[in-house]
């Protein structure tokens, strides 16, 4: 029951409360994809996932958007491809609205950028915007990674952003 007469919690989650932060050094003139399971519909109720965005995102890389994989696979993927999305995420990802209908059912998010420039491009937790009930949500999964580009300059040496710079997983209305 929501306080007040707002609207009544979302029932989308985050599927971890860790502060996850993964760096790697990679060339420009690639497309990178990262995936991670990052939620579950906590309810019996129709969850519509809208758009899924980087948090805090700074840098050259220039984010091509995201795709929904249904069922998830297990654990944290990264992937440098000639495009995105290409091959397995191709075949089985869902672009947004996607609709996620019964308790337990949880998606992987995959999110695409295209690599450029040198420096560092990085983003700090992925939102995820949906609808239940005719109410709107943003769910937040404390996913991270930072990019450092070229690659030979920062083999080694590509520091993951600190965990204190990464937001706890929370649910917000909007």
């Amino acid at each position: 029951m929501a306080a007040c007469g707002g609207p009544p919690a979302g029932t989308l989650r985050s599927t971890t409360d860790s502060k996850l932060g993964f760096s790697t050094p990679l060339d420009p003139g690639q497309d990178l994809t990262v995936s991670q399971i990052a939620v579950e519909n906590t309810a019996n109720r129709k969850v519509v996932i809208e758009r899924i965005r980087p948090l805090a995102y700074t840098g050259g890389a220039r984010y091509l958007g995201a795709v929904v994989l249904v069922p998830p696979h297990i654990g944290f993927s990264e992937e440098v491809n000639p495009r995105f999305p290409s091959g397995f995420f191709a075949k089985w990802g869902h672009r947004p609205p996607y609709t996620l209908d019964r308790k337990g059912e949880g998606a992987a998010l995959v999110l695409g950028f295209r690599l450029r420039g040198s420096g560092f491009s990085s983003f700090a937790g992925i939102a995820v915007d949906y609808r239940e009930n005719g109410h709107e949500y943003t769910a937040s999964v404390p996913l991270s990674m930072r990019i450092c580009m070229p690659r030979k300059k920062w083999l080694g040496h590509c520091p993951a952003i600190p965990a204190d710079a990464i937001p706890a997983p929370k649910v917000t209305s909007r």
